[in-house]
């Protein structure tokens, strides 16, 4: 489910496939709940499975784990967000660079 949302937030941004903004809106919406649900799941799994003197610890290395992913999808956007203006600008006939190249 999560890489096809990916492919259609790509597919979005690099083609503009949809004219309108309100189902890209709903995939968003979609999106946060089904993730905010995983998380407090994982979390709550976590009180209940995990015995009392590992439970603290636990929670702890999940909630680092947590930040390392999301430290990695900030970096991966970066390069993201670069490529798909130069594939915008390449189609639209403009003229802009970044850390990736030029168009």
């Amino acid at each position: 489910l999560q890489f096809a949302m990916v492919a259609l937030f790509t597919a979005q941004s690099a083609e503009r496939v949809m004219s309108d903004v309100r189902p890209i809106y709903c995939a968003v919406l979609f999106e946060g709940f089904i993730g905010g649900a995983v998380y407090a799941n994982a979390f709550y799994q976590m009180s209940v499975e995990v015995d009392e003197p590992y439970r603290e610890w636990s929670m702890g290395v999940a909630s680092i784990a947590d930040t390392a992913g999301i430290m990695c999808a900030a970096v991966t956007a970066l390069f993201a967000e670069c490529w798909l203006n130069l594939v915008n600008a390449r189609r639209d006939g403009e003229t802009m660079s970044c850390f990736l190249g030029s168009a």
